[in-house]
């Protein structure tokens, strides 16, 4: 049986990452301390124009400097980064700024307990939006260590010496036998 390639896109949120990115260009005094608490991590996100923006604003943040879009359009031109941004990397930031602090599933990621103590309301939809991203990430990583385990296995890569207990029907994933 041949492997299928799963052609769908891993899951994410493109809207979740922009609210978390608007959030950081314009409040980051507020808003990377209280996502840091979280142990977001800027790999946590998906696509890398937002992976790059988010590890280039909390970098400028750590350095005491300022941390808007200007100054990290700065920053990415001075290391030849912006055009990763694409054609118009300040349109770009620009537009990741206007981004409303909301999106679907909202209530979910702030509601029932998961808010962060000292986060005023603006700052919210920010943390929110990273535990989605975060959240999503931990769903991409298992889907991908699924894959793997999957492609060694039709491989022969992986044998019954690497099952171990699987492979003797051992532990708690036995073998179901019926009922006589």
């Amino acid at each position: 049986m041949p492997v299928q390639e799963v052609t769908r896109l891993p899951p994410h949120s493109t809207r979740a990452e922009r609210v978390l990115l608007a959030g950081v260009l314009k409040d980051a005094d507020e808003v990377v301390p209280a996502v840091a608490r979280l142990g977001f991590a800027p790999d946590d996100l998906f696509h890398h124009a937002h992976r790059l923006v988010y590890a280039t604003a909390v970098d400028l943040w750590n350095r005491n400097r300022g941390c808007g879009p200007a100054d990290v359009l700065l920053d990415l031109r001075r290391r030849d980064e912006a055009a990763d941004l694409g054609p118009q990397p300040a349109l770009w930031l620009a537009d990741v700024t206007l981004t409303p602090p909301w999106f679907g599933g909202i209530e979910r990621w702030w509601a029932d307990g998961y808010e962060v103590p000292g986060v005023s309301l603006f700052t919210a939809a920010p943390v929110a939006a990273a535990r989605l991203v975060a959240w999503l990430a931990k769903r991409r990583a298992a889907i991908h260590a699924a894959n793997e385990i999957l492609r060694d296995a039709m491989d022969g890569v992986i044998g019954p010496d690497e099952y171990g207990w699987l492979a003797a029907g051992e532990g708690p994933l036995r073998p179901r036998t019926r009922a006589a």
